[in-house]
């Protein structure tokens, strides 16, 4: 998540808590594996919702001494569906954690990351959008996040999708209207 113009302060390690609204659009138009991790999972939001549409879930979050990009694993069978921490204006550790969700879901798991709607048009990113063959969707989110009570997103989001069993190219681009809480 990343914060622009906010008048809040930034929250140590991009501990923003998904709503379970922000999750419904990626679910109702991708269809995951029956197991499941989240490897930021904060508070388990993104997990609960998982679990309610019958997936088997598991997850992490540096909170807790877990660490992603570090811990050295496979989760075949697994798919990832995250809203990863950002890391800055340019967004390198949102980067590493594509990167680190691919390696780790090979050869034939999904990934989807939540990050801002303009994630992909960085220039040093397209080793993980026009670059990769697996880079299969973005699922816009037509109104902003809530990610505090009772204020609005500052920020546009989307769901970006790999799917190491496509090679399909281009990507789709879908548009999610959702209501926040």
């Amino acid at each position: 998540m990343t914060v622009r113009g906010a008048d809040y302060k930034r929250k140590k390690n991009d501990a923003y808590q998904t709503p379970p609204e922000a999750v419904a659009p990626l679910l109702a138009t991708i269809s995951f594996s029956e197991r499941v991790c989240d490897p930021c999972s904060g508070k388990g939001n993104i997990l609960r919702v998982l679990k309610a549409k019958g997936h088997l879930v598991g997850g992490g979050d540096i909170t807790r001494g877990y660490d992603f990009l570090l811990h050295k694993f496979r989760w075949p069978g697994h798919d990832v569906v995250t809203n990863p921490p950002f890391g800055g204006r340019s967004g390198k550790t949102a980067v590493a954690f594509v990167k680190r969700a691919l390696e780790v879901t090979a050869p034939e798991g999904k990934v989807a990351m939540l990050l801002p709607v303009d994630f992909d048009s960085g220039g040093s990113r397209e080793i993980i959008f026009g670059m990769c063959p697996h880079f299969s969707a973005k699922i816009i989110l037509l109104n902003r996040i809530r990610w505090f009570r009772n204020q609005s997103g500052s920020t546009n989001h989307a769901w970006y999708v790999w799917n190491h069993k496509s090679n399909q190219n281009p990507p789709i681009i879908l548009y999610a209207k959702q209501e926040f809480k």
